[in-house]
């Protein structure tokens, strides 16, 4: 058995960021701790392979401390290329770290993905895909597969063409992909106003092309970790697959009361988390678009679900 630490520091000049640090390769246990007022919770674990995402202003450092013990055959040859792979594993699990930026109040903002090819690069800003229940897809993934009408064999990540070069962010979904898996969009509240209500609508693309059915959920979380499902906004797919070869549109719409408002420069976390419904062999096809988003500072009427 055998102990290493690895100390990094990384400073935010000019804009807020998240990082993703993935806990990956041959690790038994990781430690790390956050030194530096750039986060609430100081202390955050990780074990066997999830992600840790941390969030830091501008004009802040983040000292990492990483402990943690790699079970080796004891021969130095080994060490030295876990311990390499474990450093590169942190240090290029950086992120871009954007968020969906909204800077006024009442006005709507919308993501038609018609500039999303289907690779890591063009993902919009503030929009993050899973290859499973925790883990992002990044830039070394082999994931993204581009734009494609549909009836795809490969699993991954796909720029769905749903009709006249209108994209949607989608998936296929296998036996170790997206089962489950989620979309995630991440809104920053810009605006210099407390926010207390959201609206939020989008469209789900399905070519129902399999004989399993799959399920698509809508969340929201005012701090990343804990999610609300939204059980009127469930999408399930049909178990008898379609022959026609057509994209359906399922639209849907919520309005939100949040129980305590959102302050300037918090965010929100919206995720779709797709999974298994029901059904065996091989699955549908499935995507989001067409996202209208729009902050409210004060309260009103509830129109749909809270």
């Amino acid at each position: 058995m055998t102990f290493f630490i690895i100390l990094s520091l990384i400073y935010f000049h000019d804009s807020s960021q998240t990082i993703c640090i993935y806990a990956a390769g041959p690790i038994a246990g990781l430690r790390m701790l956050s030194l530096t007022a750039c986060r609430e919770e100081p202390y955050i674990a990780c074990k066997g392979n999830p992600a840790c995402k941390i969030r830091c202003a501008p004009d802040t450092a983040l000292f990492l401390l990483c402990l943690g013990f790699v079970p080796l055959p004891g021969k130095e040859e080994e060490l030295r290329r876990y311990l390499f792979f474990i450093l590169l594993t942190v240090s290029s699990a950086v992120s871009n770290g954007s968020e969906m930026e909204v800077s006024l109040a009442g006005v709507p903002y919308l993501e038609n993905f018609n500039g999303f090819l289907g690779t890591y690069e063009t993902l919009p800003v503030g929009c993050f895909v899973s290859l499973d229940s925790s883990n992002l897809l990044t830039a070394t993934n082999t994931d993204f597969h581009g734009i494609h009408a549909g009836g795809v064999t490969a699993g991954g990540c796909y720029a769905w063409n749903v009709g006249r070069n209108d994209y949607a962010l989608g998936y296929q979904p296998t036996d170790s992909e997206f089962t489950p898996g989620f979309f995630l969009v991440v809104v920053s509240n810009a605006t210099k106003v407390v926010v207390q209500e959201l609206d939020v609508s989008y469209d789900v693309f399905c070519l129902n092309n399999a004989d399993r059915s799959s399920s698509l959920d809508f969340e929201i979380s005012c701090d990343g970790k804990f999610y609300s499902r939204l059980t009127g906004l469930v999408f399930v797919s049909g178990q008898l697959r379609d022959d026609s070869g057509s994209w359906v549109r399922s639209a849907r719409s919520c309005h939100i009361v949040f129980p305590k408002p959102v302050a300037v420069g918090n965010c929100i976390w919206l995720r779709w988390l797709g999974n298994d419904a029901g059904g065996a062999s091989s699955r549908d096809e499935y995507g989001i678009d067409n996202l209208r988003i729009i902050l409210h500072h004060k309260g009103g009427t509830v129109i749909s679900i809270r």
